[in-house]
């Protein structure tokens, strides 16, 4: 097959591409299928799966978006919630990503890496939380001894 006419056909050969690790000609079949249909949001987030995995997160996140605008129906989205979830938790983002693995579970209540996700960021916010109260308590633990000795002092 030379060269493919069609934007799905195009979408299969990328990822095809993509799976034997050849990122720069599924990049090109995903580009090419996205002159032929720019609207298609397979092929957006299959282009946004290798830009996350290249670590090029910003264009990720708008590529995975645009794909959920273009899904015609909300309940075929979980893929791209999936996603974005994935892209926020790389980038530390724990609130956001769990809001996206949250709404992958909505839509796809079987998805079992979606609620490994979520416990693990549940578990990272709790420890993080634990981490800040401490931090809090021993600053104001500090400040009132500072002042009970400048209290002192001064008498």
């Amino acid at each position: 097959m030379q060269h493919p006419a069609s934007a799905s056909v195009l979408n299969q050969v990328g990822n095809y591409w993509r799976i034997r690790g050849n990122t720069y000609q599924a990049i090109e079949c995903f580009r090419r299928a996205l002159s032929l249909s720019p609207d298609n949001s397979d092929v957006l987030l299959n282009l946004a799966r290798i830009l996350f995995n290249l670590k090029y997160y910003d264009d990720a996140i708008f590529l995975t978006r645009e794909s959920l605008k273009k899904k015609r129906e909300e309940r075929d989205a979980w893929l791209q919630h999936y996603t974005l979830g994935e892209i926020h938790k790389a980038t530390g983002q724990y609130p956001e990503a769990i809001v996206h693995f949250k709404k992958v579970l909505e839509l796809n209540p079987s998805f079992h890496a979606a609620e490994v996700y979520l416990r693990e960021l549940k578990s990272v916010s709790s420890t993080h939380a634990n981490l800040y109260t401490i931090m809090i308590i021993a600053a104001l633990i500090i400040l009132v001894l500072v002042v009970v000795y400048r209290l002192i002092i001064v008498s």
